[in-house]
């Protein structure tokens, strides 16, 4: 049962740092990558679709990013969803071909940037640490109804604070890498 408990735990921290992962991924750094637009949401075929399942993003130099359209029905519409995007300049449509120059950051965006990336983390590790708040209070309800002794009480939560310990440590590396590739 403590076992459960604690692989449930697991999964509940891969899970905060996998979307911590994707929040800082589609956040802009003073180098551009497609992850900055693969994400921008598209109207197509009836429905909305992220841009990468509609053309091949790729970089083609330090401030411009290129999108192969697959089907140039869509091409109107992903120009207006990055458009929209508000990245930069307004995106220049070429056959299927879409380029998007994106400006470089100010020193100013550069630190905002920085402060939302704290922001992030430090909300994932509130959230680690609510979900270490809700386990030990269900191996406390354990040892109460004598369900668990309480040495195992112990070890469960020593285990468990050992994950949470773990779990902090990638999260903040995750911000300093961040952090760094924003300050660069």
């Amino acid at each position: 049962m403590i076992d459960t408990m604690l692989s449930d735990a697991q999964k509940k921290f891969e899970s905060t740092k996998s979307y911590l992962t994707q929040e800082l991924a589609i956040m802009r750094t003073s180098q551009i990558s497609p992850a900055l637009i693969q994400d921008v949401e598209v109207p197509a075929y009836g429905g909305t679709y992220p841009l990468k399942e509609l053309g091949a993003i790729s970089l083609s130099d330090v401030s411009t990013l290129v999108v192969q359209v697959w089907d140039q029905s869509v091409i109107d519409g992903i120009a207006k969803a990055l458009t929209e995007a508000q990245l930069g300049s307004p995106p220049s449509v070429d056959g299927t071909i879409i380029r998007i120059s994106i400006p470089s950051m100010s020193k100013e965006q550069r630190e905002n940037m920085v402060k939302v990336v704290k922001q992030k983390s430090e909300e994932a590790k509130i959230a680690v640490r609510n979900i270490r708040q809700e386990k030990n209070k269900s191996f406390d309800e354990m040892e109460e109804n004598g369900k668990i002794s309480e040495d195992e009480n112990a070890r469960a939560k020593k285990d468990l604070q050992q994950m949470v310990d773990d779990c902090t440590k990638e999260i903040d590396t995750l911000r300093d890498t961040k952090t760094d590739a924003l300050l660069l």
